[in-house]
């Protein structure tokens, strides 16, 4: 039978608690968890053959949700969706070839929790707003009655070209000015970030962060504040999740 694998767990944390949880716990096919102990690392399995699996949405979520149960009380390396192996000996033998990697791991994520940050907006919206305060701020341009008592297609064309390049490269600001007041905020926790700019029409900035699970406060505080500040967007915060985006290591 093979092994169906979760997650790693560190396994000098709390055994009997790890095994009290695991006893109560069924894996995505309705079978018993089991733990396959190493060298301060524990694999969390399932006996299932891969012709078995319905490697569908609903296993997909299932799977994650035992994952997120394990790390409600323990410090978990998430593994891929699905990864088999053949057989107990063969999981042992894969974390004596990864152990260093593991634990190294171990020690970046230890009590800590994922958190991710979606900022939306209408893009036009925002430019709209933008090129309002533009417009208030400056006021009419030098030399456009020049422009305006000579009037061509090629001039009009320009201009337009223009005022869109430098709309877009406000947008490019104010999405960075996001950037330095949560990089501002988060410094004092000292949390990991990761960060995806302009993703959509919508999505202008997609964060994630690594953080001890004390300071969620932290976060929330901060997304408050960015919602006084930046009010034409819309700020979706989500989390604790395993640090599925901070764990770094490619299985040999």
């Amino acid at each position: 039978m093979s092994k169906l694998i979760y997650a790693f767990v560190e396994a000098n944390s709390s055994p009997p608690e790890l095994g009290l949880l695991l006893k109560y716990m069924q894996s995505i096919s309705g079978t018993t968890l089991a733990a396959i102990r190493v060298n301060g690392v524990t694999a969390i399995v399932s006996d299932l053959n891969r012709a078995d699996l319905v490697a569908d949405k609903l296993s997909a979520i299932a799977y994650a949700g035992i994952i997120e149960e394990l790390a409600k009380k323990f410090t978990v390396i998430p593994v891929r969706f699905p990864s088999f192996l053949g057989s107990s000996s063969e999981v042992e033998e894969m974390i004596n070839r990864n152990l260093e990697g593991i634990l190294d791991n171990f020690r970046k994520i230890e009590n800590k929790s994922e958190f991710g940050l979606k900022i939306f907006c209408d893009k036009q919206v925002l430019k709209e707003t933008l090129k309002q305060k533009d417009n208030e701020t400056i006021g009419k341009p030098e030399g456009s009655e020049l422009r305006e008592g000579s009037p061509s297609v090629y001039r009009e064309w320009v201009d337009k070209k223009l005022k869109e390049y430098q709309l877009e490269e406000q947008v490019t600001a104010y999405v960075n000015s996001i950037l330095t007041v949560i990089n501002e905020s988060v410094e004092p926790i000292q949390a990991g970030c990761k960060f995806r700019k302009m993703v959509s029409e919508t999505l202008i900035l997609d964060a994630i962060f690594l953080v001890r699970k004390q300071q969620k406060t932290v976060l929330v505080e901060m997304v408050k504040s960015l919602e006084a500040q930046f009010c034409v967007l819309t700020f979706v915060l989500t989390g604790p999740w395993p640090a599925y985006s901070f764990v770094d290591f490619t299985v040999k």
